[in-house]
């Protein structure tokens, strides 16, 4: 059950009524095509866009299998190559073995500068460590490259 609304009761014209119905339009059926999209995406890196197109961001579980099975039925001699996926591993693993990490240096800085800028490296070298940031940053960046943005969220 939905509790009311306490406040002041506002009345709206048609007109009004009618550009907020659009406008709710609107946002539902970009949201629709932004999933869409996404689906899309996730089915092409899975199933190189053919065979088991069922996977949605809803349901990873799903994808756990890697292969399109359709793909694999047939027994004849070829290559399977599935670019969508090939190319966002390849980055991946790149940045997998790859630490990087902030610097903090004082260039040309006093001796207490240079005090605060050592303890600032050795905070964030913990942070990472202690966020597991290089473990699951390859994720973050896979998500990027499927979806429009891959996100990390820094537990404080």
């Amino acid at each position: 059950m939905v509790k009311p609304i306490k406040g002041k009761s506002i009345t709206l014209t048609a007109d009004e009524e009618a550009r907020i119905r659009d406008d709710i339009t609107k946002l539902y059926s970009y949201n629709s095509a932004r999933e869409a999209k996404y689906n899309r995406n996730l089915n092409r890196y899975y199933n190189n866009g053919r065979g088991d197109a069922q996977a949605t961001i809803w349901n990873p579980g799903y994808q756990s299998l890697g292969f399109n099975r359709a793909m694999y039925t047939d027994m004849s001699v070829q290559t399977k190559l599935t670019i969508m996926k090939s190319s966002p591993d390849t980055v991946t693993s790149t940045l997998s073995q790859a630490r990087v990490r902030p610097f903090c240096g004082a260039t040309r800085g006093l001796y207490q500068t240079i005090k605060v800028a050592r303890a600032a490296q050795r905070y964030f070298d913990k942070l990472y460590d202690d966020q597991k940031i290089y473990e699951t940053a390859p994720n973050v960046a896979r998500s990027a490259m499927l979806f429009d943005a891959g996100h990390y969220w820094i537990d404080e």
